[in-house]
């Protein structure tokens, strides 16, 4: 047994609070170990081969992402639209098919304001990429809610990802790796902050890998409990130096939208708007906000699977 299987055979076992206590014990001694690698791995900033720049001339991609993982996430995607639309950004949200209550009417909203749908594994439960034969029943699963929700596009749950397999789902992109981050359950980099073609060898399917580049907003303020956006500011610096993607992928489960005080494992919604403000002051008109469906289209025509 691997130590992710390891994990989630025992997370079930383990109350909440000794989860989070755990992880924040590890990730300690992770930060000190992978410090001259996270959050910034100076080796992984070079642009593809034959790399001639972004659309419009944009110094670097902006993609907005959103794992809906609970029901209250859900519920608050409309809260998270309001705030993004004030920006004039467009972002998707991956959701979760069989863990909450899927209300049609919020999926509705989230195509009426211009936003991006996608699937977020089946069930969240850990067990997707535990062996193929689950994979290959649940992919049966995730093919139908990807044409219920006419989506094309996959992100894989706790960043746990077989990409070989990925070739089972009828899709045009998907997020299932990081270029550096050693917090997660499953931390093997994708060894670069730029998206790159998948092919299958066997079938000549191919989907676009968009990897995460921007550190997640649980690790900083849950599990590091960060109280600033400072290592958002400076991994995103670094990206627009290097001319490359910055995927950010934020949870409006742990979003607080009230005034009141946090629980345990929130963080104020401010902190992701002063992101957002700090992107406007600091880099107006150098990037492109774009959503993967778009993403994915651009670098199909750019980078074309090899024959």
């Amino acid at each position: 047994m691997g130590p992710v299987d390891f994990y989630y055979t025992v997370k079930p076992l383990v109350p909440r609070k000794a989860q989070v206590f755990l992880r924040r014990r590890l990730a300690e001694f992770k930060r000190n170990r992978y410090r001259h690698h996270w959050p910034i791995n100076h080796s992984l900033g070079d642009a593809p081969e034959k790399w001639s720049g972004w659309p419009e001339n944009k110094k670097f991609a902006l993609v907005l992402r959103h794992d809906v993982d609970t029901q209250k996430g859900y519920d608050s995607i409309p809260l998270l639209i309001d705030i993004e639309k004030q920006y004039g950004l467009k972002s998707s949200f991956n959701i979760v098919p069989e863990r909450y209550n899927v209300y049609p009417e919020i999926l509705e909203y989230i195509r009426e304001q211009g936003f991006e749908i996608n699937v977020h594994g089946l069930k969240h439960d850990g067990k997707l990429f535990k062996d193929i034969t689950i994979f290959n029943q649940s992919a049966v699963e995730i093919n139908k809610y990807l044409l219920e929700w006419d989506s094309r596009g996959f992100t894989a749950p706790s960043m746990i990802c077989n990409l070989e397999w990925l070739h089972k789902l009828n899709i045009d992109h998907s997020t299932g790796t990081i270029d550096s981050d050693p917090f997660e359950p499953d931390p093997t980099p994708s060894t670069t902050i730029f998206p790159f073609t998948v092919n299958h060898h066997n079938n000549g399917n191919f989907f676009i890998e968009m990897p995460l580049t921007m550190p997640q907003d649980h690790t900083l303020f849950i599990i590091l409990k960060e109280k600033n956006i400072s290592i958002w500011k400076k991994k995103l610096k670094w990206i627009v130096e290097k001319g490359g993607m910055a995927l950010m992928n934020t949870h409006p489960d742990y979003m607080s939208f009230s005034d009141k005080k946090c629980g345990p494992e929130e963080y104020p919604v401010s902190l992701y708007t002063e992101f957002l403000e700090h992107v406007f002051s600091h880099y107006i008109g150098m990037f492109w906000n774009t959503q993967p469906d778009e993403l994915a289209r651009f670098w199909k025509l750019k980078y074309p699977p090899a024959q």
